[in-house]
């Protein structure tokens, strides 16, 4: 343990550990795991931890249904699937059925489909690599395909997406 480390252990007090998760858990939402991990990289108590957390969820400050919403947002944001957002929760031991995942979706005025266009568009907004010129433009094309499913999305939906678009411009330009 680094004289560093040692240091910060000594000054470990309930309140600290208290007050620390306070100021954190003002900032965003956080789960009570990874409110754990902070507090320990922080150099808390495992005591120390364990009553402040308590402490916190007692008062509601941590409260895993809104976490949960938090986070569904927060990978919206992000442009991930469905399918993506309930494995990246189960990842954190969260179990969260789809139909609860597609009811914040709804509320929040969002389809996938319009997260692959989103995705899409971030490659290029000026449309200029949806139209055949090179080389160049088909390692773009690939590059979003590739993105989009690096979210979660289906290739046959980034294709339909895909197609969508190019098909828009083709009316467009007559």
């Amino acid at each position: 343990m680094s004289q560093f480390q040692i240091k910060k252990v000594q000054e470990s007090c309930p309140e600290k550990a208290y007050l620390y998760g306070l100021r954190v858990l003002g900032r965003r939402e956080y789960s009570e795991s990874e409110l754990r991990k902070k507090m320990k990289l922080k150099g808390f108590e495992k005591d120390h931890i364990d009553s402040s957390i308590n402490q916190l969820a007692e008062k509601n400050f941590i409260n895993l249904d809104r976490y949960t919403e938090y986070k569904i947002r927060s990978l919206i944001q992000k442009s991930y699937s469905i399918s993506m957002i309930q494995s990246t929760l189960e990842n954190e031991d969260i179990k969260v059925d789809q139909e609860f995942i597609e009811s914040i979706f709804e509320r929040e005025g969002v389809s996938e489909t319009d997260l692959i266009y989103k995705i899409l568009m971030r490659k290029k907004p000026d449309h200029s690599w949806l139209q055949p010129k090179d080389d160049r433009v088909y390692k773009l094309k690939q590059k979003a395909m590739v993105s989009a499913q690096q979210k979660g999305h289906n290739y046959r939906k980034v294709q339909e997406v895909l197609s969508a678009i190019l098909h828009h411009l083709d009316d467009s330009q007559i």
